[in-house]
């Protein structure tokens, strides 16, 4: 992502700071089984992101937990009618958030 995040202020030649540009949010939906165990899918996706190198860019991390049907991982999962895990919310401006289902996808992304 070319935009930085609000309180940093990297600068370009001749030191002036360059201004806040707006980006996209990425979160990680990922389960939680009954066992309390993370789920083998979404351990494979957070090794595969973190390889990668950019596990670091996502923003937020939230937890589709099995034993708890009011954890924010069941309302998004609900919000945008996904069935499986992991999935990433992906928020831009002037978008409305959309769900991504592929690891692939995000990963080009971020």
């Amino acid at each position: 992502r070319l935009a930085r995040r609000p309180g940093s202020s990297p600068s370009v030649a001749g030191g002036s700071a360059l201004p806040y540009l707006p980006t996209m949010k990425v979160t990680m939906v990922k389960k939680r089984l009954l066992s309390g165990a993370e789920c083998p899918k979404c351990v494979d996706a957070t090794e595969f992101l973190k390889q990668k190198g950019v596990f670091d860019r996502l923003d937020a991390i939230v937890w589709y937990d099995e034993s708890d049907p009011e954890s924010p991982g069941h309302a998004l999962a609900q919000r945008f009618g996904v069935e499986r895990a992991p999935f990433f919310v992906v928020e831009r401006p002037g978008r409305d958030p959309e769900a991504i289902d592929s690891v692939m996808r995000a990963y080009k992304l971020l």
